[in-house]
């Protein structure tokens, strides 16, 4: 049985997404590093760590499918900290 780039990012998302659910965590686990925001893990943290055991694993896919594993984690991750806090400042502004 051999671990698919499906597999990874099923294993990133689920981590992500159990993790990151208010904006205190959005905050703990992400930084802004652009204008526009666009938001990139915090490496010292748990999901920063399985972000990045993942890219090392990608290593063993072809070049394409390992740089699509990444681009997609890398989007995934700053869609889903964006939807956060949007869906925050929504609620608060009721």
């Amino acid at each position: 049985m051999s671990i698919t780039s499906k597999d990874m990012l099923k294993v990133f998302t689920t981590e992500v997404v159990e993790n990151i659910r208010t904006p205190e965590s959005v905050e703990e686990y992400a930084r802004c590093v652009s204008e526009p925001a666009f938001y990139e893990l915090r490496i010292t943290t748990t999901i920063g760590g399985a972000y990045w055991a993942l890219r090392s694993l990608s290593i063993q896919l072809s070049y394409e499918e390992g740089n699509s594993l990444v681009r997609a984690m890398d989007t995934f991750f700053d869609k889903h900290c964006k939807n956060i806090l949007e869906v925050n400042d929504m609620v608060e502004g009721e």
